[in-house]
């Protein structure tokens, strides 16, 4: 009896994978859905000018990302830069970057307007080396998948929102951009510690 349960058993399957080879009617559709990781972000948490002294002229501090060492997971110290990282695939995006006022010691710059540095002297270029073909690292991906934004070619104020780069969205990507930002110190402008939020945006 388990002689025949066996065959039994062998025989349908058999037929089925025949079946399989010579009909559709036994065929099965696979699906699989592969969803997006996100985007994300990568880059210094903190970006310090150092120390200015205060004068009766006008003074121009710069700084480039590509100068801030940041340290990576695995703990090792690397070249700093923006990382872009579009984990999605399929639609196009940009990344844009704003800031809020830089004040002194968190002050209103209604009440004490001598206490800011207006957002017009803050400025951000997407590159501090264009023309180079250094402007953009590709870590992952095609290079052709991201490019930076004409509009950012060269520094521009903050008092606005500004555009950086812009992906294509084809397929996912990493890449790494080194943006310039360039303080004017107005003259006389009030010794003390001035800071502002630089956000940056991947949508």
């Amino acid at each position: 009896m388990s002689n025949k349960i066996k065959k039994l058993v062998i025989l349908p399957l058999s037929i089925m994978l025949l079946a399989l080879n010579i009909t559709p009617l036994f065929a099965y559709t696979i699906e699989i859905e592969i969803l997006g990781g996100g985007y994300k972000l990568r880059g210094p948490e903190e970006i310090n000018f150092g120390n200015l002294t205060a004068t009766f002229s006008e003074q121009i501090s710069t700084i480039n990302f590509r100068d801030i060492e940041i340290e990576a997971t695995d703990s090792t110290i690397q070249e700093g830069g923006l990382v872009v990282i579009d984990e999605n695939g399929g639609n196009e995006f940009s990344v844009t970057v704003s800031a809020t006022q830089l004040t002194k010691n968190g002050s209103d710059c209604v009440t004490n307007p001598e206490d800011c540095i207006p957002l017009s002297n803050f400025k951000i270029s997407n590159s501090d080396s264009l023309p180079s073909s250094e402007d953009i690292e590709t870590i992952y991906g095609q290079p052709n998948d991201f490019s930076l934004d004409g509009s950012t070619n060269t520094l521009q104020d903050l008092s606005t929102v500004r555009t950086l780069g812009n992906g294509t969205g084809q397929a996912p990507g990493h890449w790494k951009i080194f943006p310039q930002l360039e303080i004017t110190i107005p003259a006389g402008q009030k010794p003390g510690d001035y800071i502002s939020t630089l956000s940056f945006t991947i949508a």
